[in-house]
């Protein structure tokens, strides 16, 4: 009986478990297609930009220090030529992936993937952000939106660590 009762609480913890990590997944999946539309907005506006930097304002131009427009039409917003949203189009789609294979359970290590990759996106992020500080000297709100994203699946892959 007592075997039973302690099988039954397993069990149950174990599905409460995957519940909850099922629900980090899905969390994830949400936040890589809000940074992938993000980033291609962004890498829109940057090749615009490029054409006719005169006339591309965009929505996420607030002020002087707050202007994505102001961000990516400066050179140190390219890395050898591309532009910094533009390499978020690949990371992004990478990320929802492995979240969909992980939540369909065709991958096994999607939460390791999604922390090296997550991890290893915001190092690189962290360069465009100091670039946008002390080079740039303007911030642009949409990529700070994407290093929000970027930190929030980190975390939610750090915390469904077994």
């Amino acid at each position: 009986m007592l075997a039973s009762r302690l099988s039954h609480h397993y069990y149950q913890s174990i599905y409460l478990l995957s519940h909850i990590l099922m629900r980090r997944l899905i969390a994830i999946v949400i936040l890589s297609i809000i940074a992938i539309i993000n980033a291609w907005y962004l890498t829109y506006k940057a090749y615009c930009i490029s054409i006719d930097p005169a006339t591309q304002r965009g929505v996420c131009d607030i002020n002087a220090q707050w202007s994505c427009s102001d961000v990516l039409a400066h050179p140190a917003a390219y890395i050898a030529g591309i532009p910094f949203p533009a390499i978020a189009l690949v990371v992004y789609p990478i990320l929802l992936l492995i979240a969909v294979l992980g939540y369909h359970r065709r991958i096994t290590r999607h939460r390791d993937a999604l922390r090296y990759l997550s991890v290893g996106w915001i190092l690189f992020n962290s360069y465009f952000i100091y670039q946008e500080a002390f080079t740039i000297g303007s911030y642009c709100p949409l990529c700070v939106l994407c290093t929000a994203i970027i930190l929030t699946i980190a975390i939610l892959a750090r915390l469904s660590k077994k």
